[in-house]
Formats: C-alpha cells, sequence, structure tokens
C-alpha cells in the first residue's frame, strides 16, 4: 500500500465523511480541502489511498455523476446503498451530493493560499548581487518505488562560461503531492536539501516567479527560505497573457516571454532578490542554444539519472526498505 501524505490522510478522513446512500464529487471534496483545483489530485488520492485502505472509495464521482474506473463495481456497491445508477452515471446527483460545505475538514489548501498572501508581501524584486559569477539549477524527478512516491532534485552550478562547477542532489519521499499553483509545499523540501551545501550567486526554478495568482510561485518560495536572489523559468504559462513579449497578469508585467529558435518559448518571471529587468538579462545570459538555461538543462540530466539509478545522490534522505 502507498504511503499516504498529509493531503491522502485528509481525504481518508472525507471519505469517512460520506454516509452510505450518499457520494460526493472529486470537486466537492477538493473545496472542501480549499481549492477546487485540486480535485485530479484528490481523484488519485481515492484510487490510491481510500480503496488500498478499504475505504468508501466508490462514495466519489466526477463532477457529471460519472462513476469512472472500476465502474461496474462502483455501481454494484452504490445501488446496494440505494444510490440510482443509470448506465454509468449517478441519477439526479443532486438527490444524493454530499456537497463541500457538508464536509468538516480542515481546509489545507486555503491555510497554504493565505501563507502565500503573506509571503508576497516579503518578496522585493530589487538587484542584490552585482556580479553574478555563478548560477545554479533545481530540477526535480518522480518516481514510484514499491509504497512511495519517491523524488530527486539536482543542483547543478555553472560558471558565466556554461561550465558545471557544482552539482548536488538529494533523493527522498515527497510529502505533498502536486496540486496546480502550490508546486513549492511540494517541492521546498527538495530545492533546500539540494542546494544546502551549493554555492551559487542566484538560483533557477523550473517553475514560476511573481507569474502566478497570487504572484508568489515557487521561486518566490524558493528566495525568501533561502534568502537567495531567484527566478522562475517555466515551460507554460500559468496566469495571465502574453502581449508584446511580456506576460501581463492584473495589469502589470509579470513575467517575459523568451523564444529560442527551434524550440518552444520559456515563460521568465522574477522570484526575489533580483529585478524584472535584470531577471531577463540574466537568463539570457546562462542559456546557451538549449529550450532552457544551461543550469536547468544540466540539473534535469542529473536528475533523470538520479530516477534511473546511474548515479547516487549526495544526500539520501529515504527510510531503510523504501
Amino acid at each position: 500500500m502507498s504511503t499516504p501524505t498529509i493531503f491522502d490522510r485528509l481525504v481518508l478522513e472525507v471519505a469517512k465523511q460520506i454516509p452510505e446512500g450518499k457520494v460526493t464529487t472529486y470537486g466537492e471534496a477538493a473545496k472542501a480541502l480549499g481549492d477546487v483545483r485540486a480535485a485530479r489530485t484528490v481523484f488519485m488520492s481515492v484510487i490510491r489511498i481510500v480503496r488500498q485502505t478499504g475505504g468508501p472509495w466508490h462514495r466519489f464521482v466526477s463532477s457529471d455523476g460519472f462513476l469512472g474506473r472500476r465502474s461496474l463495481e462502483k455501481r454494484r456497491l452504490l445501488e446496494s446503498e440505494g444510490v440510482s445508477i443509470k448506465g454509468d452515471r449517478v441519477c439526479n446527483l443532486e438527490r444524493f451530493l454530499v456537497r463541500a460545505e457538508e464536509i468538516n475538514i480542515s481546509p489545507i489548501l486555503l491555510k497554504m493560499r493565505l501563507a502565500q498572501k503573506e509571503l508576497k508581501d516579503r518578496v522585493l524584486l530589487k538587484d542584490t548581487v552585482d556580479n553574478v559569477k555563478f548560477v545554479a539549477g533545481v530540477d526535480m524527478a518522480y518516481d514510484w518505488r514499491g509504497k512511495s512516491e519517491v523524488g530527486y532534485a539536482a543542483c547543478v552550478v555553472v560558471d558565466s562560461n556554461l561550465a558545471v562547477v557544482e552539482i548536488r542532489s538529494v533523493r527522498m519521499e515527497t510529502m505533498f503531492p502536486y496540486v496546480p499553483t502550490y508546486l513549492a509545499f511540494r517541492e521546498m523540501p527538495f530545492i533546500a536539501a539540494s542546494t544546502k551545501e551549493a554555492e551559487f550567486d542566484v538560483l533557477l526554478l523550473d517553475g514560476h516567479g511573481i507569474a502566478h495568482p497570487e504572484m508568489v510561485g515557487e521561486a518566490c518560495h524558493a528566495g525568501l527560505v533561502l534568502n537567495k536572489p531567484t527566478i522562475g523559468v517555466a515551460k507554460s504559462i500559468l496566469v495571465g497573457k502574453i502581449v508584446d513579449g511580456f506576460i501581463m497578469y492584473g495589469g502589470k508585467k509579470v513575467g517575459h516571454v523568451i523564444r529560442k529558435e527551434g524550440h518552444s518559448p520559456a515563460f521568465v518571471s522574477p522570484g526575489h532578490l533580483i529585478s524584472f529587468e535584470t531577471s531577463r538579462s540574466l537568463v539570457k545570459k546562462f542559456w546557451g542554444t538549449y529550450k532552457q538555461p544551461m543550469p536547468l538543462i544540466k540539473a534535469h540530466e542529473v536528475a533523470k539519472k538520479l530516477k534511473r539509478g546511474d548515479i547516487s545522490p549526495t544526500i539520501d534522505l529515504l527510510r531503510k526498505g523504501d
């Protein structure tokens, strides 16, 4: 059985509150936990944890009443409890639905969102390093090993000639699942561990800085925790729209769009202790000819090797037996 994260344990608590003859949706459960964006994550927890622990996994359905996986087994269980089913959907879903406001659970994602709002006021978009010589990139890879989801983080430092001068890495269990716009809460332990002994002037992350719904993405979070200049370099846009090479959100410029010939665009936004203008010029300086800046390209390569077992991590925090 998979090792449950704190999120999994909360989904288990939600499951216990859905009585016989009733159902809830993945979206309603996600709302109860603080954000409907987590509906997909709730679904994964139900499949991996609730069902494996013998919980009432069958009482979770899609927003339109669709039964989904193991529909025949789910139909049999729900009908035995008095829930009306037609084909592969719950009939008259409203009649059987337990809504978010009826679920008594700690809204963990709402608490995380409030923490983001507080962190936002501490973000400083001002240059704090005059002569940047060494830039680090951190990237992650994930895998299921036995009962646990394991994460592999690589921190690679390059100099101004784009030569690798230092590599640090870590392997450990994940403590929180992926939920859109909450990436820092999943990856910050890996970022902190992999960069702890590394020496660099600026850190690049495969994620967003201020180009985030709360203007405090993973790069902002990491900069505040590490007290280091940080920049987010993402593969896709999270908020706003692109206007004349900028990411515009809430009437403000929150990021740059950088295009390299033959590659998809990258979306660059400052995280902390670096200015909006410098975030672009510095990333371009350390880019090379690849689809991402060199520190992130090399970090990605190392993370993949760690995942495959080709190399050993600098720090191994996996519990014995995992």
